[in-house]
């Protein structure tokens, strides 16, 4: 493009260098000229620099070698013109100037190896049109014309040397005869150049039209091979997506369904069977896919093993406290009836202070003792077939715990607990009873109250005057309550919380801790109506004639040993 761009620019100087060599010598003109068109030749044997086709390289050299063959023809005729124009007006002996004759030597032996050079390079085709073509009377004038010039000494000798035959050459008409001879000869040559230029044409379009089909099909190749490529790479991530999704969405279910539903049965079965084995995921394959769902296939299934042996260990933990437990209450019993003997016995106030110590210290071992079966948890061993009025159940609950003189009464009369539930309701109000008057000042009363509420059931609310709870351990003991945890080392710090939240759950009771006023904690124990009713009339007078007696004997105390107390204190 360079190149192009220079050859350009110096055709365009050429109606400049016209202007220029006006008046200038002859030489100075030819080789003006020939400097200008030596760029053209450069250029053309640059043609084919890029093409990498033979049959094209071929006719460039061909064009080259017929146009530098017309250039040095055009020299001759350029330099012998100028020196028989020059010879005939001045100086008759000019021709024999050596510096022109060497000129026009050297054009003319620069010309015929140039036409060697075409006919090695030309098809037999563009060689029979050189001959056919660059074949005429002038030509053959020219030719002998510029053979006896060259030999001449001076013009004289041009017109002794005059071929048989042929015109007279003068020093008048020489110029002309030659100038009209090497045109037509240079005219001839430079239609076999155009000849060959058209031939480097027509093969260059057809390279580049082959180029462009050639570009156009690879590019189709290509585009068809991306297309197959790019349906390749889809099925083949379409083979890994849908395993992975596939792998993805059952890992999901095993963590959020399966396995904690597997743990959950586990946990509840009484002999739970670790040895069944786990549904896999359903991704079949054999790649590196397969091997992480059996891999994940392997954890699950471990999980469900440690969860087996966890439920078997919890099994084992659960039946070592019900036996501790139901070895305990036996002997408890025993020591309850013996310390009731001996209060009825003993009229003596400070011995029989004593004994009511000892008898409270014996209920609360029981009430511990039936803390491990709600660990367990088993069912209460107090049960009974007839209703039990709420107040009896307030006061033996009250009984249950080492300062029951703190607490004040005030439950609505009339309302009476399912005896199923009795004792449960008596063990779980005896727990908030008793942490209550834990964490108040001992010179505090802790209030008991219960009434029916206007929704259904019976509400009862324990209140003190203590420290009070922070906000943050309050609300996780309410999410305790509703949220009963497992048997693990934390049940050991707070039994008592974990029995409250075992025996709400078993009955659905609900029970809500919240900040008393002006301090202190109160703990809201709502029964379901399930749970309470009224009592009727005939059950009324029935009561009323065996409150004393029976009251507190069914649930365990004894109605002797409270009235004791009340005469101890």
């Amino acid at each position: 493009q360079a190149r192009a761009a220079t050859v350009v620019s110096q055709i365009g100087l050429i109606p400049a260098l016209r202007s220029q060599l006006t008046g200038q010598t002859p030489s100075a003109a030819i080789q003006a000229y020939s400097e200008a068109i030596a760029d053209l030749f450069n250029l053309n044997d640059e043609i084919t620099s890029g093409s990498g086709d033979p049959a094209l390289s071929d006719e460039v050299r061909t064009l080259g070698a017929i146009s530098r063959a017309k250039d040095q023809a055009s020299q001759q005729r350029a330099i012998l013109y100028a020196a028989l124009i020059e010879s005939a007006a001045n100086d008759p002996a000019a021709l024999a100037d050596a510096g022109g004759l060497q000129a026009l030597t050297t054009a003319a032996e620069l010309e015929q190896a140039d036409l060697m050079a075409f006919q090695a390079s030309a098809t037999p085709v563009e060689q029979d049109a050189f001959l056919s073509t660059v074949a005429s009377p002038e030509v053959d004038t020219a030719q002998l014309l510029g053979n006896f010039i060259s030999q001449a000494q001076n013009l004289q000798d041009v017109k002794n040397l005059s071929p048989k035959g042929s015109a007279v050459i003068t020093p008048a008409t020489a110029p002309d005869l030659w100038y009209h001879a090497m045109t037509d000869t240079i005219d001839r040559m430079r239609t076999i150049e155009l000849q060959v230029a058209g031939g480097i044409v027509a093969r260059s379009t057809m390279l580049q039209q082959g180029a462009r089909e050639s570009a156009t099909l690879a590019g189709a190749v290509t585009a068809g091979v991306l297309l197959l490529v790019l349906i390749a790479t889809l099925i083949v991530a379409r083979s890994l997506v849908e395993p992975l999704r596939r792998l993805q969405a059952d890992a999901l279910e095993v963590a959020s369904i399966r396995l904690p539903s597997r743990v959950a049965e586990l946990s509840q079965s009484a002999e739970p069977d670790v040895s069944r084995g786990v549904e896999p995921i359903g991704v079949d394959s054999t790649d590196e896919i397969g091997r992480v769902a059996r891999a994940f296939d392997q954890v699950h299934q471990e999980a469900v093993r440690l969860a087996g042996n966890e439920a078997l260990l919890r099994g084992n933990v659960s039946a070592m406290f019900i036996s501790l437990s139901r070895r305990s209450v036996p002997l408890i019993d025993r020591l309850t009836r013996m310390i009731d003997e001996l209060e009825q016995n003993e009229d003596d106030p400070d011995r029989l202070s004593s004994l009511f110590a000892m008898d409270h210290l014996v209920t609360r071992m029981r009430r511990n003792s039936e803390n491990l079966l709600v660990l367990a948890g088993e069912e209460p061993v107090r049960k009974w077939s007839e209703p039990v009025p709420l107040a009896d159940v307030a006061r033996a609950a009250t009984s249950e715990i080492e300062q029951y003189g703190r607490i004040v009464l005030n439950i609505q009369p009339g309302i009476v607990v399912s005896g199923q539930a009795a004792a449960d309701v008596v063990h779980l109000l005896a727990e908030i009873i008793e942490n209550a008057t834990m964490f108040s000042p001992r010179d505090t009363p802790v209030q008991l109250t219960g009434q029916e509420v206007s929704t259904g059931g019976v509400l009862l609310e324990v209140s003190d005057a203590g420290i009070g709870i922070p906000p943050t351990r309050l609300a996780e003991m309410n999410w305790r309550f509703d949220n009963p945890p497992l048997v693990d080392v934390s049940v050991s710090r707070h039994m008592g919380l974990f029995a409250v939240s075992r025996l709400a759950a078993r009955h659905g009771v609900r029970v809500r801790l919240q900040a008393a006023a002006p301090q202190g904690v109160s703990a809201l124990v709502w029964l379901p109506a399930s749970l309470t009713g009224r009592e009727s009339r005939r059950y009324i007078d029935r009561r009323s004639r065996q409150l004393a007696k029976e009251s507190f004997t069914v649930l365990g105390l004894g109605g002797r040993r409270l009235a004791g107390r009340a005469g101890a204190d």
